[in-house]
């Protein structure tokens, strides 16, 4: 089970263990400094283990995504968690989600009233989506056709196809 603190800008590893029957903590990792700050809004974990953590700044609404790894072997004989990842993503990330094959995030920030969608593998942007007046909460990729299906008239790249898929969902409300 992976925790993660909100004021305490860190996450933590816990392992049940059955004969004592609780949670004991494996490791813990301090994303920011404490005090400065940083706090967290969210926490995704993939299939491969990834750990994906949205931080953002209470006085100057940035914020960020950033990507760990746990280390169980120790690499030169260190074991822990390691960032292998970080991206500038807008104001204030609250929210983010997996899209269905985890090979995007869906980031809601709702300090600067946007959705964007990032790579899952190294964080780059792949299109962006302002939402006007609405503050973005919980945004999740749609990939269900619920009309019949009609034929592209256009040929899009996949920037255009990450800001379209985002922007149905936000139609379809």
């Amino acid at each position: 089970m992976v925790v993660l603190g909100r004021f305490e800008p860190a996450f933590a590893l816990l392992a049940w263990n059955e004969d004592t029957e609780r949670f004991t903590e494996v490791a813990r990792y301090g994303v920011v400094y404490p005090g400065l700050g940083w706090s967290t809004g969210d926490l995704l974990v993939n299939r491969e283990g990834h750990i994906f953590v949205s931080v953002r700044h209470e006085f100057n609404q940035s914020g960020y995504i950033t990507k760990f790894e746990y280390n169980h072997q120790g690499a030169g004989g260190q074991q822990g968690f390691f960032e292998i990842a970080r991206s500038e993503v807008g104001h204030f990330p609250s929210r983010i989600s997996f899209s269905q094959d985890e090979e995007r995030i869906v980031v809601c920030n709702t300090g600067g009233r946007s959705v964007e969608v990032l790579d899952a593998h190294g964080l780059a942007r792949l299109g962006r989506f302002h939402t006007g007046d609405m503050l973005p909460l919980f945004a999740h990729e749609i990939r269900a056709q619920t009309a019949p299906y009609e034929a592209p008239t256009e040929v899009l790249n996949e920037e255009e196809i990450a800001e379209a898929e985002v922007e149905a969902y936000f139609l379809a409300k």
